[in-house]
């Protein structure tokens, strides 16, 4: 029979603390004996894990373990500092000396990366300034140091914005803004008509005229008029009569020329746009009356042209034609 120092009779006992446990034996005979073994219990170790817990899209974080002698980590690794650069839930375990273990984990979070974008006219006049607006993040950096989220400029070049979500990740974007200058032209027509008709202004005397367009960026785009009228000079004395047919057209316009003296040398079909260039001639070298030229417009954008007939230097007839597709 045994008896402990616990109060238990029984062979075997369970000890979960430090100390000293003595068991008396007993044998038949009455003959008594006893023992003492002493018992250290040793403490598990304290796992803890440093590292940043949230990471962004891309990039990666080291967690260290501490508090053991050796670790053995959920990714297989078996050293105290782990490289993460994706999400879940990562556990290590951690054995002391006296081979007491211990666990600990972490859950890492991957945040998305902030998608940046900056909207606002990326082409002004110059004088004028142009609003850019960047949007996707919480807090804003331009290239200049500007916090805010909109940003004026009034100058041309590449403008470039950092953006932060909340969780610190961030995403860069760039745009480029022109700045455009007003534009200036001129050009000159003679006519022998008694009033000259120019984008819906009707001019009844020779001198400069202007108008002001919009170029295809809107800035303003100032074009001179310089008009000659000569009604009743010498250069239109041949009686010359002018018809244009289809007019407005779609396509093909036909010239068709009357004159006192049926016919005429050398004469040019020429076309010109409503800023004076010269788009087209068509040359004949005799050019009988009625008889009729044909000029292809089609490839033209819709708008007002000018049909002029030349003979040796002589401005025959000038008329008005318009494209509408």
């Amino acid at each position: 029979s045994y008896s402990w120092n616990t109060g238990s009779i029984n062979s075997s006992i369970s000890v979960n603390q430090s100390g000293i446990y003595t068991v008396t034996a007993t044998n038949a005979e009455g003959c008594s004996a006893s023992t003492s073994t002493t018992v250290t219990v040793n403490p598990l170790p304290t796992i803890t894990i440093g590292g940043n817990t949230t990471i962004c899209q891309g990039s990666s974080t080291t967690l260290t373990a501490s508090g053991a002698d050796s670790y053995s980590w959920s990714t297989g690794e078996n050293t105290a500092s782990v490289n993460i650069s994706s999400f879940g839930v990562y556990t290590v375990t951690g054995t002391s000396a006296e081979g007491c273990s211990n666990t600990a984990d972490v859950t890492v979070l991957v945040s998305q990366l902030p998608v940046i974008t900056i909207t606002g006219e990326t082409d002004f006049c110059a004088g004028e300034s142009t609003t850019l607006t960047a949007n996707g993040g919480e807090t804003y950096m331009w290239n200049d140091g500007t916090t805010d989220a909109e940003f004026t400029v009034n100058m041309a070049g590449t403008y470039q914005v950092i953006g932060y979500n909340a969780a610190g990740c961030y995403s860069m974007e760039s745009v480029t803004v022109n700045q455009w200058q007003p534009a200036s032209s001129a050009f000159a027509i003679t006519t022998n008509e008694d009033c000259y008709e120019w984008n819906g202004q009707s001019y009844c005397q020779t001198g400069d005229y202007t108008q002001t367009f919009q170029t295809i960026h809107g800035c303003d785009s100032v074009v001179t008029l310089h008009l000659t009228i000569e009604t009743g000079i010498d250069n239109y004395a041949m009686n010359v009569n002018m018809n244009i047919y289809p007019n407005p057209t779609s396509d093909v316009v036909n010239v068709q020329l009357t004159m006192n003296n049926e016919q005429s040398n050398n004469v040019e079909i020429q076309l010109f746009d409503m800023f004076g260039k010269m788009l087209d001639v068509v040359e004949k070298q005799n050019f009988a009356s009625l008889q009729t030229t044909k000029i292809d417009m089609s490839p033209y954008a819709n708008g007002v042209y000018f049909i002029k007939a030349v003979s040796e230097g002589n401005v025959l007839a000038v008329r008005k034609v318009v494209k509408n597709r």
